[in-house]
C-alpha cells in the first residue's frame, strides 16, 4: 500500500534553504539533495513502517548522501492513508530541541 505524502511548510522550508546552501556551494547539488529528498519521501511512502519510532507517533528516515534527517508521522484523512513529511533537518542539531518541535 503506497501512502500519499504532504510536506508541512516548515519541512518546505528547510528544503528550500538547504537547496540553496548547496547549490552556493556546488553548482546542482542543491538539485541533487532535492531529488534524494523526493526519493526518500518515495521510499517512506511504499513502507513507512520501516523506520523506527523517534518520539510518539513521529518516525525518521535517516538520508544516506546527505545528512540530513526526515521526521514524519501518518495519519488517515477522508480514508485515505497519508505521510507527513513534519521536518528536514541537518543531522549535526541537538536532537532535543527538535522534539519540542514535533507535533
Amino acid at each position: 500500500m503506497n501512502y500519499s505524502v504532504v510536506v508541512r511548510r516548515i519541512a518546505e522550508a528547510e528544503l528550500e534553504q538547504a537547496k540553496a546552501w548547496y547549490n552556493l556551494n556546488s553548482p546542482n547539488l542543491g538539485d541533487a539533495f532535492v531529488t534524494a529528498f523526493e526519493d526518500a519521501a518515495q521510499a517512506i511512502a511504499e513502507g513507512p513502517f520501516r523506520w523506527q519510532r523517534y518520539h510518539k507517533d513521529v518516525r525518521r528516515y535517516v538520508m544516506n548522501r546527505f545528512p540530513y534527517i526526515i521526521y514524519f508521522d501518518l495519519r488517515e484523512a477522508n480514508g485515505e492513508q497519508t505521510v507527513r513529511i513534519l521536518r528536514v533537518v541537518h543531522a549535526s542539531r541537538d536532537p532535543m530541541p527538535i522534539r519540542e518541535l514535533l507535533p
